[in-house]
Parts: structure tokens; C-alpha cells; sequence
């Protein structure tokens, strides 16, 4: 295989709820044409508590827990690792990107500040081996540990609540400067059911197919 953001890490984890077949088949699909596809093992079962915790939502806990846990099996296994969520869209140009020697790369994300210190909805996600083995430590004590000093500062910040997995990893990277981070604009979210806060028509059982293929034109369209 030519060399690709897929190719790149030592390992590729696909963030998949259990109870959602319908984006395991979405992402292999997306994925083929770029010649990459996951098999079983590169998927990760994500995790559902049944408690917010101290994030603001149930889904929130779930996804930082999901990528602690991808983290941790990569600093044991001492490799490099590429996160996708599971909605993850790729652009065509994802399939021949050769990824820059980094520490922190960024494949897809929702919001960007001109700076890179403010991201939201990173759903593409590698670290080199360094970086892995300290972000593995920070996450295991980022519950307990105190808030990023800058975070403090912002308006309606609350050291109640803490952060989600987009802004453990902003925090992360402000803890350690003397890593390098690359951004890449390859891809983006595909449409589709959420599972943290489903709409009023996706609890419409008829209504679940034709909203399914009205988002798989949307995200066509994006394309």
C-alpha cells in the first residue's frame, strides 16, 4: 500500500459503540476507495457509563474513557497511534497524505482557532510513540489533576466540570510545548444519528431509514 495518514501510525483504532453496526459499515465503506479498510482488530468497542461523572454529559465520559483506553493499549504496546471516531469522513486526498514527522496530528476537526489552541470535534486523532507514552500518563491523572491554568482564566470556565476528550487533548498539548503538532484538513463528520443527543425524529422508528439516507446525501454533498 502507498503511503497514507492510515499507513503512517503503528496502529489504527476506530471508536465504535456497540449497538452502532450501521457506522462500522459506513466508515468500511469510506474507507475502501482510499484502499485502506479496518478489520475487527482495528476497531475499539467505545464505553457507555451510566453516569455523566464529572463531564457534562453520559457521552462525553464515554468517548474521553474510549480514547484513554486506546491510548493506554498503544503506550503498552509502545506504538504510535491513529484515533478515528466512527463518523469520520475521509477527503480522496486522505488516501496518498504523507504524514510530517510530528508529535501531534490533527486529521479533521469541527472548529479551529487561527492559533490551534482552541479545537473542537478532533475526530482524527495520532500521536508519535513520545507523545503517547505522556499523554497516557496525563489522562490516567487528569481527572484528580488541577485545571490547565489558561482554562481558569476563560469566561464561564467551572472546575466542576471537566473538559471532554478535545479539550484533555488542548490541555495537553499547552503541558507539553516541546511537542510539535501538524494540522491536515482531511476529513470531516458524516452525517448520521448521534448517539449523545438524538433528535426528536430519531425517536420516530419509521422515520429512522429515510432520515439515514437523507444524512448519507448530505454527506456526499460535503464531499
Amino acid at each position: 500500500m502507498q503511503s497514507s495518514v492510515f499507513t503512517f501510525f503503528d496502529r489504527v483504532r476506530v471508536i465504535n459503540l456497540a449497538d452502532r453496526p450501521d457506522r462500522k459499515r459506513e466508515i468500511k465503506r469510506d474507507l475502501r476507495p482510499l484502499g485502506w479498510t479496518p478489520d475487527e482488530s482495528d476497531f475499539l468497542v467505545a464505553s457507555r457509563p451510566v453516569v455523566s461523572g464529572p463531564f457534562i454529559s453520559i457521552g462525553a465520559h464515554g468517548c474521553f474513557q474510549s480514547h484513554a483506553r486506546a491510548v493506554r493499549e498503544a503506550a503498552r504496546a509502545k506504538e504510535s497511534l491513529l484515533i478515528l471516531e466512527d463518523d469520520c469522513s475521509f477527503l480522496p486526498e486522505a488516501g496518498t497524505y504523507e504524514v510530517p514527522d510530528c508529535d501531534i496530528f490533527y486529521g479533521g476537526w469541527n472548529e479551529l482557532a487561527e492559533d490551534g489552541d482552541y479545537v473542537v470535534g478532533s475526530h482524527c486523532m495520532g500521536f508519535s510513540r513520545r507523545a503517547v507514552q505522556l499523554l497516557d500518563s496525563y489522562l490516567a491523572a487528569f481527572l484528580a489533576a488541577p485545571a490547565d491554568p489558561k482554562a481558569m482564566t476563560e469566561p464561564g470556565f467551572d472546575p466542576a466540570v471537566k473538559p471532554g476528550i478535545d479539550g484533555a487533548y488542548v490541555w495537553f498539548r499547552r503541558a507539553h510545548p516541546e511537542l510539535t503538532t501538524v494540522f491536515a484538513n482531511l476529513s470531516f463528520q458524516r452525517s448520521s444519528r448521534s448517539d449523545v443527543t438524538p433528535g426528536r425524529l430519531d425517536q420516530i422508528s419509521f422515520l429512522r431509514t429515510p432520515l439515514s439516507v437523507a444524512r448519507r446525501f448530505k454527506t456526499l454533498a460535503a464531499r
